[in-house]
């Protein structure tokens, strides 16, 4: 939808679809999630546009978008169907329509017995950096080699994989460790100006990482970065109706923080209906956050 009013507009198409499919298979609207595709897919932030309570201004144009996940093919040509129907019956200044239907695995997840469990560390070494035709050896990880525990000793030794790839190495004698920023100044600021962070997935599990850039605000950090915080920051992409677990580990000898929270990635890659499947871009939310930085006395 284009123009003035498209997010309304969007939004009473968002309601058409609702109704049309509740009507026939009341209930079916809950394996789909509505977002304006490039204006909250990413984060589903509230309030969401497509929400009553939305009272922000209208973007030039807003380009709904309603996933499904259902268990069988029937309930999914009903959904594409009934959102086909906007194009006869929808708002004015829609653009276009397309949908498809397409399987998806779901996978699930296991805990395998420890006992049941062996590894093996397998390292396939050379002498001479020249070498094409590495010799593999299964050997403990506590016999490695001494010149493959450090290159210190043997800089110019040559390491190959088991697929006979080379890897090269060198040492930086002239390197020295970058010169951390000062310690941020106390007071209400953005998180980013204190920390960076990345983020990724495991399963339905995301886990983001805060990184302070000067090791003395780890500290000061830590009345912060708690699981409440953490909770009031990514709300509106944690499983409704669901608890959600969220765990905040501090990692003092790194000075960071590891976050895990679950669910929150909508059932994981293989299933989720988000335009970010696996939680890349989460890490922007909470470096975007506002927090309160205590003084270095205050602790």
């Amino acid at each position: 939808y284009g123009g003035v009013g498209c997010v309304e507009r969007a939004r009473w198409a968002n309601k058409l679809v609702h109704g049309w499919l509740e009507e026939q298979k009341p209930g079916i609207m809950k394996k789909t999630k509505s977002y304006l595709l490039g204006y909250n897919s990413l984060y589903l932030q509230e309030p969401n546009p497509l929400s009553d309570e939305w009272t922000g201004e209208s973007p030039p144009e807003a380009i709904l978008c309603i996933n499904g996940l259902f268990s069988s093919v029937d309930e999914a040509t009903l959904f594409i169907t009934e959102v086909g129907g906007l194009g006869l019956c929808g708002p004015a200044g829609g653009g276009g329509y397309n949908w498809a239907v397409k399987p998806d695995i779901a996978l699930t997840k296991i805990l395998v017995d420890r006992a049941a469990t062996a590894y093996e560390i397998t390292l396939v070494h050379s002498s001479s950096p020249s070498s094409v035709t590495p010799s593999p050896s299964s050997i403990p990880a506590t016999s490695i080699p001494p010149a493959m525990r450090s290159f210190e000793q043997s800089p110019n030794n040559g390491i190959c994989t088991l697929n006979g790839h080379k890897v090269d190495h060198q040492l930086n004698r002239e390197w020295k460790r970058p010169i951390s920023p000062p310690p941020a100044p106390a007071g209400p600021q953005p998180l980013y100006k204190i920390a960076h962070s990345r983020s990724g997935d495991k399963g339905d599990t995301c886990n983001v990482s805060v990184i302070p850039y000067n090791e003395k605000d780890f500290s000061r950090l830590e009345k912060i970065i708690t699981s409440e915080f953490v909770h009031t920051v990514y709300k509106a992409i944690l499983a409704p109706g669901t608890t959600p677990s969220i765990n905040v580990y501090k990692l003092p000898g790194i000075k960071s923080f590891n976050i895990t929270m679950s669910p929150a990635l909508d059932g994981g890659v293989t299933v989720s209906r988000r335009f970010d499947r696996h939680g890349k871009t989460l890490s922007d939310l909470i470096i975007n956050a506002t927090v309160e930085l205590p003084a270095s006395t205050n602790l």
